[in-house]
């Protein structure tokens, strides 16, 4: 047996969970030992994966479907103000985290064990991710891009955060959150620690101003177990008309409670006008009446089984359900919600996947989807799509596996992040939409320094 690798998503949700644990089964075939720590509700894909239970730690006491479903979280989704008990409890929760992280540091010994020759965590764990000892090499691995360009933006897509005032707000509000106001926060984030952004480079190229430790590697799905099985009645749905729309918004319970009826009233209304066929995916909806016209799909199906049999996917902008969007070679209509997600509508328009401007998730009206379906469904748009999907052939887990394998020799030798580069047999021309060795390291250091210190 190699090494021990620990792999953290703590509080992440499915798109930062179902990429680790992609990548957790495919180290773990490679013979590596793993530890991985992430929320309770994805203990049982875990195991069906073949994590056994010595491996997985739970990150919190609350699984993310229940947290979703509360009315502290629902407020959250649909953009409303905290109110004093909905603070008390996240602080709670929070604390329930913190502790969580502290027993699976404490039960590694994470700080002096030097058998723990990496660990890789989301975004969501980079916290954990510096309190283990110097001799670990410390990777984010993350489909969402938050290292620091001049090329791209994850601000909304408001007139406010145009403007010099919206900028430096979402500055503040955002990367100085996450790497801090001290020097040390943002040395440790920036400069020592490895970046590898799990993402379709097609979809996004790797900036040139990144530095050498920030690199694109392409997509990590998640293997399906391969006994799934489409229920009679969804086939029937499927082969009884034209191909239908699909609605549905990952694992953010936005049809949950009376919010959540509304907001399927308004899609089944837009449908209707339309004079389409439509799936809502949600497992809050099952005792909704619908039109025949309508299928409400109260399970989890595969993507890439179900969006290449689909006409428009609409979804909230996740990065997961975007690749499954872009593999099937599928046009997308993204109501954002939160952090890459807005990124992400603004590259869907900039390719002419999905229309130009969509509104946040909690503004959705049967008006706006109209238009944006009607977009989505234009033969320019369905042509654009589908000449994505040659990117179902990348293989972003053998990539990733081997950058991590090259980071951890790196750093036994005792080497600074900025002097790791992608292996040489993964580096060909970026703007073919592939891997490039960076050049000018200096040069790019000081462009990416001053970009966020501004």
């Amino acid at each position: 047996m190699r090494d021990l690798i620990c792999l953290m998503a703590a509080g992440g949700t499915t798109g930062d969970v179902r990429p680790l644990l992609g990548l957790a089964v495919g180290l773990k075939q490679r013979g590596h030992r793993i530890r991985f720590f992430a929320d309770p509700g994805f203990k049982d894909l875990a195991e069906q994966r073949g994590i056994t239970g010595e491996e997985w730690f739970s990150s919190s006491i609350i699984p993310q479907p229940v947290f979703w479903r509360t009315e502290s979280a629902q407020r959250y989704l649909w953009g409303k103000l905290p109110r004093i008990r909905d603070l008390m409890f996240i602080r709670k929760l929070h604390k329930s985290h913190f502790q969580k992280a502290e027993a699976f540091l404490k039960h590694l010994d994470a700080r002096n064990n030097s058998a723990i020759v990496a660990s890789i965590a989301s975004l969501s764990a980079r916290s954990v991710l510096y309190k283990f000892g110097p001799k670990c090499a410390k990777i984010i691995s993350c489909p969402m891009p938050y290292q620091p360009s001049s090329t791209f933006s994850l601000a909304p897509s408001e007139p406010f955060f145009k403007t010099p005032i919206g900028k430096w707000f979402f500055h503040i509000l955002c990367y100085r959150r996450l790497i801090g106001f001290r020097r040390k926060k943002y040395e440790n984030f920036i400069k020592k620690t490895y970046h590898l952004v799990s993402v379709s480079s097609e979809f996004f190229p790797r900036p040139k101003d990144w530095l050498p430790n920030m690199q694109v590697t392409g997509y990590i799905p998640l293997q399906e177990t391969g006994d799934w099985q489409p229920p009679d009645s969804l086939v029937q749905f499927l082969e009884s008309g034209d191909e239908p729309l699909y609605v549905g918004f990952g694992s953010l319970a936005l049809f949950s409670g009376l919010r959540g009826k509304k907001l399927a009233a308004k899609v089944i209304e837009a449908v209707s006008r339309l004079n389409q066929r439509c799936i809502i995916q949600s497992p809050d909806l099952s005792d909704l009446s619908h039109p025949s016209n309508i299928y409400i799909m109260d399970y989890a199906a595969p993507h890439h089984w179900l969006f290449p049999r689909c006409a428009v996917i609409v979804h909230h902008g996740g990065y997961g359900t975007t690749h499954a969007c872009l593999s099937a070679g599928k046009p997308m209509v993204i109501y954002p919600f939160h952090t890459d997600e807005f990124l992400w509508a603004k590259k869907v328009a900039e390719f002419g996947i999905g229309p130009t401007h969509t509104v946040r998730i909690w503004k959705l009206d049967q008006e706006e989807l109209i238009k944006g379906v009607l977009f989505a469904l234009k033969p320019s748009v369905q042509r654009a799509a589908q000449r994505f999907s040659v990117i179902r052939n990348e293989d972003g887990l053998s990539v990733q596996i081997s950058a991590i394998e090259s980071i951890i020799e790196h750093h036994q030798r005792g080497l600074s992040p900025w002097q790791w580069n992608m292996p040489s047999d993964l580096t060909v021309d970026d703007t073919a939409g592939q891997y490039q060795k960076s050049k000018d390291r200096e040069q790019e250091g000081r462009k990416v320094e001053c970009h966020l210190m501004r």
